[in-house]
């Protein structure tokens, strides 16, 4: 009788012992959670991406829903040039999640560098619906219909922007801010010789008064899918070394952003 009463004793110890086990793991696990995601947080702020990669990779594994870390972890992957990854961990930010918008706005970013731009469009606009207050979505569509001359998407946005509100002074300020300050891209062809191109460049930048000039020879890109060009700005004159068309493109995109962001019509 007594050897009964101590198996069950026995038993019920270990089955306490074993149940407060089980109960600690959960809250050491949140702890434990917790601490990654500030030790992740100031990885990224010192610059260690691998060690912050590592911390979130180990994180969104053992909490799949986490969308925190999931959004710092699509960031991680974006600065280390890896898009793919970074959609992945934005695509499982759920809907109706507080950081869906955030979300949005990063996809919108990593699909716009993949050259997606419609894919990126609605993105933003998404992001811009869900969350009308957030300013960095409204800025990168803003962005995107500049850059691609959709002066009248972007007169719609800067309306619906300040829908409701009697002062419309603000909105009527961004549309002429884009409608003088906007590049205005112009194309000539000219007979110049070839040791003063960059002169004649410089001359066409003061009498024509604009911002850029890209010279480049036409007989060295008619028919031919390279080009070389040479930038002629105010301060300097730039040669760029011979590359395909489409990077050259590129370049003369990149440099206009930065032109646009000097002079106050794109947020740096």
């Amino acid at each position: 009788m007594k050897s009964g009463r101590f198996r069950r004793v026995v038993g019920l110890s270990v089955f306490v012992a074993v149940s407060g086990t089980c109960a600690a793991i959960p809250a050491w696990h949140i702890m434990r959670s917790g601490a990654t995601i500030e030790q992740a947080k100031l990885a990224i702020h010192r610059g260690d991406l691998e060690r912050a990669a590592e911390l979130l990779d180990r994180l969104t594994r053992h909490k799949g829903g986490d969308a925190e870390a999931h959004l710092l972890a699509a960031q991680v992957a974006a600065q280390r040039k890896d898009l793919k990854a970074s959609l992945e961990h934005l695509d499982a930010i759920p809907e109706g999640d507080p950081l869906r918008p955030a979300a949005l706005l990063r996809q919108g970013q990593c699909l716009r560098e993949m050259e997606y731009g419609r894919k990126a469009e609605e993105a933003w606009r998404l992001a811009v619906r869900l969350e009308p207050q957030t300013s960095a979505a409204r800025w990168e569509l803003l962005e995107l219909y500049y850059l691609e001359y959709r002066l009248h998407d972007a007169q719609t946005l800067a309306w619906e922007v300040y829908d409701g509100e009697h002062d419309k002074i603000p909105a009527l300020l961004v549309m002429l801010r884009f409608e003088l300050a906007r590049p205005a891209p112009h194309f000539a062809v000219e007979t110049v010789e070839d040791d003063v191109l960059v002169a004649y460049a410089e001359k066409k930048l003061r009498d024509k008064k604009v911002d850029l000039v890209v010279a480049n020879r036409a007989a060295d890109s008619f028919g031919a899918s390279t080009n070389r060009a040479t930038f002629v700005g105010e301060d300097a004159a730039t040669a760029l070394s011979v590359m395909s068309k489409i990077d050259l493109a590129d370049h003369i995109l990149d440099r206009v952003r930065d032109l646009s962001q000097k002079r106050g019509i794109l947020p740096c």
